[in-house]
């Protein structure tokens, strides 16, 4: 048959690739050992509906998660789920009647490592890194010294040379995690439904 271009046609080729994409998340869901795994599920797709009685037991990962799964060969995904194999065990025992806190737990380590994973080793990144990171030690070090000078010559309280002292120690790490929570969080969501 013919490529005419019809709205037949066009919505039979919409419910193939519909249908394409159920499959191939029902078997990475299988690798995972859930029940169904649907990206960006839009309304009345085989997943929607598949997934529709299982929402008490879904679990949701966010972030840059679903591309790295897309993209991930599959022997990259086989050696992902050994070395994470403990923590996708215990985020597998999550079912109905596990605390939905835990769940969200489960699921945030998931995600986590999933980010972990993309991480890709570059000489010119990892020169920026150690560039960045020493750019930001001299500047504390440099406003530690200044603070220290001042408070050498004045009559500051004890409590404000803590809490300067203890911000100037804490921010670097505060960097890291702002880095970190921006990188796991954004718009697009990947649901794992769990065996029930």
């Amino acid at each position: 048959m013919a490529d005419d271009g019809s709205k037949k046609q066009r919505i039979t080729r919409e419910i193939l690739r519909d249908w394409y994409q159920f499959i191939y998340l029902k078997t990475m869901a299988h690798h995972l050992g859930v029940y169904l795994m649907a990206v960006d599920i839009p309304n009345n797709s085989f997943a929607q509906i598949a997934g529709r009685h299982a929402e008490d037991a879904s679990m949701t990962l966010a972030g840059k998660i679903t591309g790295t799964l897309g993209e991930m060969p599959f022997t990259r995904f086989v050696s992902f789920r050994y070395e994470c194999r403990s923590a996708i065990a215990r985020w597998q025992e999550c079912g109905p009647s596990t605390a939905k806190r835990l769940r969200t737990f489960r699921t945030k380590t998931i995600s986590y490592l999933i980010e972990q994973s993309r991480a890709e080793r570059d000489l010119a990144n990892d020169a920026k890194n150690v560039l960045k990171g020493t750019i930001i030690a001299s500047t504390l070090a440099l406003a530690s010294a200044l603070v220290d000078t001042f408070w050498s010559t004045s009559n500051t309280p004890i409590w404000l040379i803590i809490c300067v002292a203890w911000g100037l120690a804490v921010i670097p790490n505060l960097i890291d995690a702002m880095q970190w929570i921006a990188g796991v969080e954004s718009s697009k969501q990947t649901v794992a439904f769990a065996n029930t």
